[in-house]
């Protein structure tokens, strides 16, 4: 199976570079391409068709193209970047036709969570049931060999937490406001309650782990919560990052 690609189109240069670096630091298991100009989307897609583009509606011809991309036989999700400051006020094609908008002032971490929730649903149903099969499964392994106790409060957190970043990255980038919180109502406890066990499982993991074998060696103690779990996230993307490579070059 071809690796699946996302064609970035888009004025703004250092826009692009931007979330070309952004993509590739989460290691979303594609080929990214980044492009200028309407007429160079038109024709890469022509050649080297994409499952997820993004399209800038500053262009001139922002209409023709989303035109063009929704009859496109290989039908790729479209997300649509605007100036525009509400979802009121975007040109009535991009309303009709594009899967996601991005609006003035929207982050670039922002646009990327969306860019990688439309390639994963651009996938086959068995496909994305795999890869979250996958997931699980490194996930149950990780967190084994790195000595967390299924009897363990904090462990248990670390675990939910871990998949629940799966669906959005951006939990482990605000753990007061968003993560602790949820953990919190989905487990009937108090968000200070998750923050607590959660830190004191990472630091008996740590003190149980040979040092070669942490996910953060160079770190002379204990790491805070958010870096345990986005070191153990990484590793989780890398893993699955590996795999897609593998069934792309045909080995399973």
């Amino acid at each position: 199976m071809d690796k699946p690609r996302i064609l970035l189109a888009h004025r703004n240069g250092q826009l692009l570079l931007n979330l070309t670096e952004e993509l590739r630091r989460r290691r979303v298991a594609a080929e990214i391409e980044a492009v200028q100009s309407g007429a160079l989307l038109i024709q890469r897609q022509c050649f080297l068709p994409a499952g997820v583009i993004l399209v800038d509606l500053a262009f001139a011809n922002a209409e023709r193209i989303l035109e063009c991309l929704s009859g496109d036989p290989s039908r790729p999700r479209i997300y649509a970047c605007s100036d525009a400051p509400s979802r009121e006020a975007l040109p009535p094609c991009a309303a009709r036709i594009a899967d996601g908008c991005g609006l003035r002032g929207t982050p670039v971490g922002a646009i990327c969570d969306a860019l990688a929730a439309l390639l994963e649903s651009a996938a086959p149903p068995e496909v994305r049931a795999a890869r979250r099969a996958r997931r699980r499964e490194d996930l149950q392994r990780l967190l084994f060999l790195a000595g967390v106790s299924p009897h363990l409060k904090g462990g248990r957190y670390l675990r939910e937490a871990l998949e629940m970043a799966s669906d959005d990255p951006r939990l482990l980038d605000n753990m007061d406001g968003r993560l602790y919180p949820a953990l919190a109502l989905r487990f009937g406890d108090a968000p200070a309650n998750v923050e607590r066990s959660m830190r004191y499982a990472v630091c008996q993991i740590w003190r149980r782990m040979e040092p070669a074998l942490r996910p953060l060696p160079h770190c002379p103690s204990p790491p805070g919560n958010k870096q345990f779990l986005s070191a153990l996230n990484d590793r989780l993307n890398e893993s699955a990052a590996a795999a897609a490579a593998l069934s792309g070059a045909g080995i399973n």
